[in-house]
């Protein structure tokens, strides 16, 4: 299947305080992604059909028996972007059908306005700003919200883990955390920091420092939120095998640094009855 490929992304502090003006961290999963291509007569699900209302009434009439097929790595409903992954493939793959020019700016706005207007989908801008600019970002969404790619001061390798049985629709996380948190929560405030402090140690190759960052954006999200049983018994499992870790979204996936001692390590995360990816950021 040949066509355009968005890859999943993984928070790595900050988290979840993209949508309350705060600063996320945020890496692109090369080893999970979403392939999408353009054709005809199909039948869209309900992602792509959104995708081409808004894409027709902003950017460029589509033909109505236009339809995107996608094959996707990204597990769903576990808090690793695959519904933006759909939605930004599909948009790239209708701007190349359609000869339009869609920059990043255009395209991540695009994005999140199908996915928390048309579709109504709880959520912040992380996953439309990474996954557009497909690099490790720092994200500040205090206005005028802004991205800063970054670059890591030595390789890093990550690991992400979740559970096949216990996915849990990110836009529920977000919908009931909107009932009690705004931008003016001090958690948010403790977020922000987290994400700039990762952001420096990430740059630094400070490999401790990112370390302690994310387990403790983790710590703040259990103090400021209900978390499922399941997924906070994954989040203290993983780190009680050696990998402090912080959640990649609000669906229940972790994301954390491979131990040295790496074979044992995944042992162990298997044997508790989780699936992994590893992949590695070079400096």
């Amino acid at each position: 299947m040949s066509g355009t490929v968005v890859r999943s992304r993984a928070a790595l502090a900050g988290n979840p305080s993209d949508g309350y003006e705060g600063a996320v961290l945020s890496i692109p999963v090369p080893t999970l992604s979403v392939q999408a291509s353009v054709g005809h007569g199909g039948v869209n699900v309900d992602l792509v059909d959104a995708a081409i209302r808004r894409f027709s009434a902003e950017v460029a009439p589509i033909d109505s028996d236009v339809s995107v097929t996608f094959e996707t790595t990204i597990p769903r409903s576990v808090g690793l972007a695959g519904s933006s992954a759909i939605v930004i493939a599909t948009l790239r793959e209708l701007a190349r059908h359609a000869g339009a020019r869609v920059d990043d700016v255009q395209l991540a706005q695009l994005a999140h306005a199908i996915e928390r207007v048309d579709l109504g989908i709880a959520g912040g801008w992380q996953d439309q700003l990474c996954q557009v600019a497909g690099v490790p970002l720092l994200m500040d969404f205090t206005p005028p919200q802004s991205g800063t790619e970054l670059r890591p001061g030595r390789n890093m390798p990550f690991f992400v883990a979740w559970s096949e049985t216990a996915a849990e629709a990110s836009g529920e996380s977000h919908a009931k955390l909107r009932r009690s948190v705004d931008s003016s929560t001090p958690a948010i405030h403790e977020l922000t920091e987290l994400a700039h402090a990762s952001a420096q140690a990430f740059q630094a190759g400070d490999v401790h420092g990112l370390k302690q960052a994310m387990a403790a954006t983790l710590d703040v999200r259990f103090s400021m939120m209900a978390i499922h049983p399941v997924h906070r018994e994954m989040a203290e499992t993983v780190a009680a095998l050696g990998a402090p870790c912080n959640f990649a979204g609000s669906g229940g996936a972790v994301v954390g640094i491979v131990p040295k001692d790496a074979a044992r390590f995944f042992d162990d995360v298997h044997a508790a009855g989780l699936t992994t990816t590893t992949w590695e950021v070079e400096a």
